[in-house]
């Protein structure tokens, strides 16, 4: 199948399956993982084997699952992190914040990386009220005054290498929507919001259906890029017909099919 690639400056892992939390709008029903599945590091290595071929690539995004969870023997998310780096590509990953409510385990975290490369690294903590986990009183979220504490501990030159990003999720309903002045507080600290709308996907398919804002019309499925999920690449499918969208297996490690070696060589 040709599919057009929409990003090819990026290719994304789906690092585990396992999750802390158990969220209402979960998309990991839809993903084509096993339960308990783990990455090894020996398929990352060989998947940053693979994206030296792909020209494009510059980033490499980890999601899951929570990422934060990874464990390989001695190694965890920093090593996975650091590999990622040392090949070359700046690294990025989605959490939900849940082992940084502890400010000096975030701040380790964050030394590590920093100490062992000079490439940036871009962290996503996802914080909406499908994850419930900021309070709606105070406006604030434990793991959020975590990750600045951290920060606030950090030397300047080591701060402008860090691009944090929060993720909030937003439905139809006037409820789902973060408080101005907390958007406005974390902002303040240097976080950068980015809303999404809920998604009729995995569990909000089911659970949610009548939530999720209409998507803008698209003729023809697309892929927003490259997945991996352990030996497999795929290609998952938005736009176009119900029926377009799905997970198309797109290839497997070192066996990358020449149409996607193609489409980002061109950058297409």
């Amino acid at each position: 199948m040709d599919i057009e690639i929409r990003d090819t400056t990026m290719a994304s892992i789906l690092l585990l399956e396992p999750c802390n939390f158990d969220c209402p709008h979960c998309l990991r029903s839809d993903e084509p993982m096993e339960r308990g599945y783990r990455l090894t590091f020996d398929q990352l290595e060989r998947f940053l084997f693979d994206c030296r071929t792909l020209e494009t690539v510059e980033l490499v995004h980890f999601s899951g699952g929570e990422p934060t969870l990874w464990r390989e023997g001695d190694r965890d998310l920093v090593d996975v992190l650091l590999a990622v780096a040392d090949a070359g590509f700046t690294p990025w990953f989605t959490t939900n914040g849940s082992a940084w409510i502890d400010p000096e385990a975030c701040r380790t975290f964050l030394r590590r990386y920093l100490a062992g490369t000079e490439r940036d690294l871009i962290v996503t903590v996802s914080v909406d009220t499908f994850h419930d986990n900021f309070d709606r009183e105070s406006g604030r979220a434990d793991c959020l005054d975590g990750l600045a504490a951290a920060i606030a501990g950090l030397p300047e030159t080591d701060v402008t290498r860090l691009e944090i990003r929060i993720a909030a999720t937003t439905s139809t309903d006037p409820d789902s929507h973060l408080p101005e002045e907390m958007v406005e507080h974390y902002e303040g600290l240097g976080m950068a919001f980015r809303f999404g709308p809920l998604v009729a996907m995995g569990r909000a398919r089911e659970e949610m259906a009548d939530l999720c804002p209409e998507p803008d019309a698209v003729d023809r499925a697309t892929a927003h890029w490259l997945v991996l999920i352990g030996e497999d690449y795929y290609l998952p499918l938005v736009g176009g017909t119900d029926a377009e969208r799905d997970w198309p297996r797109a290839g497997s490690l070192g066996r990358l099919p020449e149409n996607v070696v193609r489409a980002h060589r061109s950058g297409a």
